[in-house]
């Protein structure tokens, strides 16, 4: 049975989280970024062209997700302990623990305004939501749901009003309020979905390059609709992004990211990577989008900047303090 089964701590103690906390962020930013070489939440410092990382807002961390706006976070100290991060932008944040399963395998989507996030937890296999209540404390919005074990290892999700549509390695799954998974989609051999944040999903069969938009009804059964087959430029793809009427596709294999056009499928090259995409994840509430992060010190990230006229930025680690 659905019950309220993560609470929230309202105290805000940041110590007790394992997190250490460094400040928030000034501007101008261009984005502000999980960094995994350094475990930290920072801010891309300065404007595209000119930016580098900067100071970490908070440390000690093992995963993290930004709210569109910037402004606040979700995170997990490395201790396992899951926390919200409320005024980013300010001289010093505050955080707020969330009662979840420590050491729980977290992903996150957060609206399209930032007030509330949805995060799936594979410590309960559930799903639960966050927002802010009126004196702008988050806490938990109705019940946690929790999946079907058949359904699978969820890989990501996206969410609409009270739907929920989950890509797994089982499949494509429709989840409503009140609802364990319902199938909605076989996967087969070679078949991988890319969700955005929007409530659009893409799918792509990498043996014949086969790149389908599948129109969610959120109400019955998807449809699938072939887009374009390329299996020269989309072999390996990354991640996928929707523009004004087109397509941004980055790709492993060659290095590159292309513009779709969805009406014709004609596929155009916009620019050649030195590195090799391992995204293509919102970044901010603008038009600009994460391309890789980094692996190891050393290495720059790869920002996206533009729809009309996208141009590639490379965003150097600087000095981490």
């Amino acid at each position: 049975m659905l019950r309220r089964l993560l609470a929230l701590n309202t105290v805000a103690l940041v110590a007790t989280l394992g997190i250490a906390q460094s400040g928030g962020w000034r501007e101008p930013t261009s984005g502000v970024v999980f960094d995994p070489p350094t475990n930290s939440l920072r801010p891309i410092a300065g404007f595209l062209g000119a930016a580098q990382l900067g100071k970490a807002l908070a440390q000690d961390l093992a995963w993290a997700s930004v709210a569109p706006s910037g402004t606040r976070a979700l995170v997990q100290a490395s201790s396992g302990e899951i926390s919200w991060l409320e005024g980013l932008d300010q001289p010093a944040f505050t955080a707020f623990p969330l009662s979840v399963p420590a050491l729980s395998r977290v992903q996150a989507r957060w609206s399209s305004d930032s007030s509330s996030a949805r995060v799936y937890l594979a410590g309960c296999n559930c799903l639960v939501t966050f927002a802010l209540d009126t004196s702008g404390v988050p806490s938990q919005s109705g019940d946690a749901q929790f999946l079907d074990p058949s359904a699978g290892v969820v890989l990501d999700f996206i969410w609409k009003g009270l739907v929920t549509v989950l890509a797994t390695d089982q499949g494509l799954f429709n989840l409503s309020l009140n609802q364990r998974t319902r199938h909605v989609l076989l996967t087969e051999s070679g078949l991988s979905f890319f969700l955005e944040p929007q409530a659009k999903a893409w799918a792509i069969r990498r043996k014949t390059g086969e790149l389908f938009e599948v129109q969610l009804p959120f109400s019955a059964r998807p449809l699938l609709h072939l887009i374009t087959a390329d299996t020269e430029h989309l072999s390996d793809l990354a991640g996928v992004a929707t523009v004004s009427g087109g397509l941004l596709a980055a790709d492993r294999k060659t290095q590159s990211l292309y513009r779709i056009d969805l009406a014709s499928g004609a596929l155009s090259k916009l620019s050649d990577l030195e590195y090799a995409p391992d995204c293509l994840s919102p970044l901010g509430s603008q038009s600009r989008w994460l391309l890789r992060e980094r692996s190891r010190p050393g290495e720059p990230l790869l920002v996206l900047d533009g729809a009309d006229t996208p141009r590639v930025f490379f965003v150097p680690g600087g000095e981490q303090q």
